[in-house]
């Protein structure tokens, strides 16, 4: 009955996906989406298609993974400069990609097909030297964009209007990442600034409240807004500035602005990532700033750190605090110097880290290694350290996906799959035979896909390597290899 269950599944997925082709095109047909992309009229446009017959400009790309239903852009490009940060926003109806991955301009992609659905130049909208480092959509379709080139949030309608600007201030501790922006339901947007200060703003951009927390007393200057983070009740925003003066974790109430609580752990106050679970708690990455000054210190007379001592080091910890900032347990994660992120997996009752640590056997340091935790302090993956564990993520927990009881993370060799334990069950790669260093964006689990960003493709001597985006697909298929003949028996309870 095992055997004609599997087949059954694999007959039932195939039609499925069959009837979802099939529904796709008559929504594409029907209902057309208002974002138009004409070649003619946007043939100056970033990544235009090449009207002439010279593809000399143009490399096809070769040995595509058969788990990749797209990429963009299709061919390796010459003529689409890279922006110096990566970007993906998808919408909330998992319709429309968006991607200022491209110098001087937003890109909107359909999801289903990797097609334009719209370009829009940062100069039509009479912006210039724009250089966006995040990128959020609002729940009403408005992009979000951090432009670090204007000092400004933009926020840009979907059919590339720019609607709305919001200035903020630098200082001279500024840095090239920003947290997340935040969405709530009743339509406000939260985001921190480079001026330490974190801003509460409707829907037209105007500014309801900010307050500062990333004020450094040492100095007399503000320091950036590292962290954010919103309560499941939308009634709380939790918030850190830990740049190089470790303030404390900020609860602030999400309406007025009001400074609820304070928070600071006297040993591990370097709080590198902050999120939430569904139990209600606030969750924090939070690090030992000594054991940070002893193996990543800059200072070339500084001693070695003790690379054989690994296994007794606590670099950082896991720190749980209820509503109010009140501390409720810390989890110390052994044998790593730094957690970089956190991604709760309240299914299994378990905490997936990213963390920074020694391998003996490679004589390596390396910021990006995956360890697991469950709430009770039981180490499940870490006590020891290999290559297999080692993966690529940004400060976000969409580079980390679980679903089911299988994990999946970026690498420097392509798309990871682990088990709930964090046993590496194989490495998929996106283009076959060539290393592809991927790292997860954005995904869907309810359709099984995955939006990688792949650097390291070669578009020739001269112009170096490439980033595109991968759509790919991650269900598990059944080769007919695996599945036996049913038995008469098995054969004989068919129903006619």
């Amino acid at each position: 009955m095992k055997k004609a269950c599997i087949l059954l599944v694999t007959m039932l997925i195939a039609l499925s996906l069959f009837i979802s082709g099939c529904k796709n095109a008559e929504i594409k047909e029907d209902n057309p989406l208002p974002i138009t992309y004409d070649n003619k009229s946007h043939s100056n446009e970033i990544g235009a298609k090449n009207t002439t017959n010279d593809n000399s400009d143009r490399i096809k790309s070769q040995n595509l993974s058969k788990s990749i239903e797209w990429v963009f852009p299709p061919e390796l490009d010459i003529h689409r400069t890279l922006a110096q940060h990566s970007n993906i926003a998808l919408d909330s109806e998992k319709n429309i990609l968006y991607t200022t991955n491209f110098e001087e301009g937003l890109t909107a992609i359909h999801a289903s097909s990797g097609e334009v659905a719209g370009e829009y130049k940062f100069f039509d909208m009479g912006l210039n030297s724009v250089e966006i480092v995040e990128l959020g959509l609002h729940p009403n379709g408005n992009i979000y964009a951090y432009d670090f080139g204007n000092s400004k949030v933009l926020i840009i309608n979907p059919n590339g209007k720019l609607e709305y600007t919001i200035p903020f201030e630098y200082n001279e501790n500024f840095i090239m990442t920003v947290p997340k922006f935040v969405f709530t339901k009743n339509s406000f947007a939260y985001f921190g600034g480079q001026d330490g200060k974190v801003y509460c703003v409707n829907e037209k951009g105007d500014i309801i409240w900010n307050v500062l927390i990333g004020e450094n007393k040492v100095t007399n200057t503000n320091q950036p807004v590292t962290e954010i983070c919103i309560s499941n009740d939308e009634g709380l925003i939790i918030a850190v500035s830990s740049f190089t003066e470790y303030n404390p974790v900020y609860g602030i109430d999400a309406l007025t602005g009001e400074i609820k609580w304070e928070y600071i752990n006297p040993k591990f106050k370097y709080v590198s990532y902050i999120t939430k679970d569904r139990f209600n708690n606030i969750i924090l990455a939070a690090n030992d700033p000594k054991q940070s000054d002893i193996w990543f210190s800059a200072d070339p007379n500084a001693p070695d750190p003790p690379f054989d001592k690994i296994n007794t080091i606590i670099g950082g910890s896991i720190i749980l605090l209820d509503s109010n900032g009140n501390e409720k347990s810390i989890l110390e994660i052994p044998n790593e110097v730094n957690i970089e992120l956190v991604k709760p997996d309240p299914s299994h009752k378990r905490l997936i880290a990213i963390c920074s640590t020694y391998v003996k056997e490679e004589n390596l340091l390396s910021p990006y290694f995956l360890f697991i935790i469950d709430y009770e302090g039981n180490i499940i993956k870490g006590r020891s350290v290999n290559m297999s564990m080692e993966v690529l993520a940004r400060k976000s927990e969409d580079n980390i996906l679980v679903d089911g009881d299988y994990i999946y993370v970026g690498s420097d060799d392509g798309l990871k799959k682990f088990d709930i334990d964090g046993n590496l069950i194989d490495t998929h790669d996106i283009i076959i035979d060539e290393k592809i260093h991927a790292r997860i964006f954005q995904t869907d689990p309810k359709e099984k896909v995955i939006y990688l960003i792949g650097t390291g493709e070669q578009i020739s001597d001269e112009h170096g390597s490439s980033s595109r985006i991968f759509k790919y697909f991650y269900y598990e298929m059944v080769s007919e290899d695996d599945i036996e003949p049913l038995t008469d028996e098995e054969l004989n309870k068919i129903p006619n």
